[in-house]
């Protein structure tokens, strides 16, 4: 019920024109946000902890490949490398170069995928 008025208020209701509702049905949702809440999906799963520093993964190829197997064994996901031309792609050349540039959703946005690869 009290979703239901909080999508009336924020306009979704469709209603009659009254202008929205002000009262809410238990005072414990004057506290929530007014968002719905959004569950994480069945297979979902928080980052570990970090294995190594930042500086260290990009200075060491070897403790980079390590730290991301044991990433892939703790989110239990399936690690591959993925051969292009032939050939397997340097993982660690690529997370250094993306990440010296920004990171992933700052090439996207910028466009800069031609200067990574």
């Amino acid at each position: 019920m009290v979703e239901q008025e909080r999508t009336e208020e924020a306009g979704g209701g469709g209603g009659s024109g009254s202008g929205g509702k002000l009262a809410m049905a238990s005072s414990s949702a004057a506290n929530q946000s007014p968002l719905p809440k959004k569950e994480a999906p069945s297979n979902y799963h928080l980052y570990p902890p970090a294995l190594a520093k930042y500086e260290d993964v990009v200075a060491c190829p070897k403790l980079f490949m390590a730290t991301l197997e044991k990433l892939h064994a703790a989110m239990g996901t399936k690690f591959m490398i993925p051969i292009i031309g032939g050939k397997d792609l340097d993982l660690h050349r690529l997370f250094v170069e993306v990440t010296s540039r920004g990171g992933i959703e700052k090439i996207i946005r910028e466009r800069r995928w031609k200067e990574v690869t």
